[in-house]
């Protein structure tokens, strides 16, 4: 199971073991696609999060697929991002995989305990 800690830095598990996604830039593009929970991301947007503005020799677009060619064979199909029509990339997780959203759910049961006082 693929697990994604995005409340602090930003953490990935494949079967509660760490994996390790790579520079800050690749962090930035696995916390992006998280953070759009399953929907599409389009590729400037991960561009401007995973590239920034910074010259580089491939070019942004070059860049990004580098850094998810890379999150795919560290991640695995189908865990890794996929591609849709050429429009960006998107990650999809079970509903329990991400730190942020098991928080919200402790949230609300909390909520709803102390509603019951």
């Amino acid at each position: 199971m693929l697990c994604c800690g995005v409340l602090g830095s930003t953490e990935v598990e494949a079967e509660r073991r760490p994996v390790g996604v790579g520079r800050s830039a690749a962090e930035a593009a696995v916390a992006a696609l998280v953070a759009a929970e399953g929907q599409l991301v389009p590729d400037a947007e991960l561009t401007e999060d995973a590239v920034g503005e910074s010259p580089r020799p491939r070019g942004p677009v070059g860049v990004l697929q580098v850094h998810v060619s890379r999150l795919r064979a560290t991640l695995g199909q189908p865990a890794g991002p996929d591609r849709r029509d050429g429009a960006g990339y998107r990650l999809r997780l079970p509903s329990d995989a991400v730190d942020a959203d098991r928080f919200a759910v402790a949230v609300e049961r909390g909520r709803a305990l102390l509603c019951r006082r």
